[in-house]
């Protein structure tokens, strides 16, 4: 009929109310306002999506970014390709690796893209994803983004003040002192940090403090000079005999390439990690997804960029 979809059961405007709800609320929400089973909401969800994600057109993607992401607790992932200059999601698969690089690629071909056309990703540094990267997209230049590496490095110096605090009582409560950078600390923060940094008691936290602001300097506006800092950062680094420390800078001199790509692209995966979050907030409305498939879904809702319409 022309006021229903076949196989519905449903009207095309009851289809299309609840379709403006879930796009804004959880899909078991949806169901009690329109006092039906959640179930059935999630069937008139999916025809729509999945025909939204065929229709669309990825002949024009040049730079992705890719990362997984938890759809419930426990090793259960899906892992998302994002369009990353009009920032919406294209691809969502289940799992997590070197695979899901392949899914691209198939799905891609079929949307009107090549594997040649995509000149830029930008990923973490999972070896399963570079390795995928290699295979399937050869021509691409593989970016690790600017906030991964500080992430690791302050992981590395938060390390370091567990370590001293042990015989060093006085680095109590000043985690974030250290992890903040010094233009970011307020006056009383600063004169703490000269204090510290000023005392002998605290010299290895200290001098990883003085190496992650040396961090800063890779991340210059000129390009010429990030890899003359980045191979000091490494040799400072590995000669501190401090483990945490010494492990950071084989990680820079493993991924040299792509932590030097960065000063070239500017890439990063920061809209990528903003729609991860807005789906995690979404599963922790709906208490996770009972299937894959509906994870996937509601992925494409939250963080797809084109129009569901309902005909």
């Amino acid at each position: 009929m022309p006021w229903a979809r076949e196989g519905s059961g449903f009207t095309l405007l009851f289809e299309a109310f609840a379709m403006s709800l879930i796009r804004f609320m959880p899909v078991a929400s949806a169901a009690r306002i329109l006092d039906e089973w959640d179930t059935r909401i999630w069937r008139i969800a999916h025809p729509y999506v999945d025909k939204a994600v065929e229709k669309q057109d990825l002949s024009h993607v040049t730079a992705v970014g890719v990362d997984e992401t938890a759809r419930k607790r426990g090793h259960n992932y899906i892992s998302a390709f994002v369009d990353l200059e009009r920032k919406g999601a294209v691809f969502v698969t289940e799992g997590k690796g070197k695979d899901v690089l392949q899914a691209f690629e198939s799905f891609l071909e079929g949307h009107g893209g090549s594997p040649d056309q995509v000149s830029d990703f930008t990923i973490d540094m999972s070896p399963a994803f570079i390795t995928g990267i290699e295979e399937h997209f050869p021509e691409a230049r593989i970016t690790f983004d600017k906030l991964l590496v500080c992430k690791l490095m302050n992981e590395a110096l938060d390390e370091v003040r567990r370590m001293e605090q042990i015989e060093n009582r006085g680095l109590k409560k000043t985690r974030f002192i250290w992890l903040r950078n010094p233009e970011n600390l307020t006056k009383a923060q600063k004169e703490t940090l000269d204090s510290l940094t000023g005392s002998r008691a605290n010299r290895k936290v200290a001098l990883q403090s003085r190496i992650k602001l040396a961090l800063q300097q890779v991340y210059c506006r000129n390009s010429r000079w990030a890899g003359y800092f980045l191979d000091r950062e490494y040799g400072w680094a590995s000669h501190s005999r401090l483990a945490p420390i010494t492990k950071f800078a084989k990680t820079v001199k493993r991924h040299k390439e792509g932590i030097l790509n960065y000063v070239k692209t500017r890439s990063t995966n920061g809209i990528l990690e903003g729609l991860n979050s807005l789906f995690k907030a979404a599963a922790a409305k709906a208490r996770g997804f009972r299937t894959v498939r509906n994870a996937i879904t509601a992925y494409y809702l939250v963080a797809g960029r084109f129009e569901l319409g309902v005909t």
